[in-house]
């Protein structure tokens, strides 16, 4: 189980450098208005908030699982 959550804090971190890889390489978006860099620095904001979150999902997540470790381990 741990080696599925260290997969998947992979796969976040990947997602994360990509969307913030296309926020900052793009010259308009979907309705072909310019990309200032005052729009770039709000998607990227946008999009930390949200990996953020996730972030703190999987620290609980992996505080958890650390746990039922040791509680195993006393078993």
């Amino acid at each position: 189980m741990k080696t599925f959550w260290l997969g998947i804090n992979i796969l976040w971190s990947i997602l994360f450098v990509v969307a913030i890889g296309y926020i900052f390489f793009q010259k308009t978006d979907t309705f072909d208005t310019i990309q200032t860099i005052e729009l770039r620095l709000i998607s990227f904001i946008l999009i930390f908030v949200l990996f953020l979150f996730v972030f703190l999902c999987q620290l609980t997540w992996g505080v958890s699982l650390k746990k039922q470790q040791k509680k195993r381990k006393k078993d």
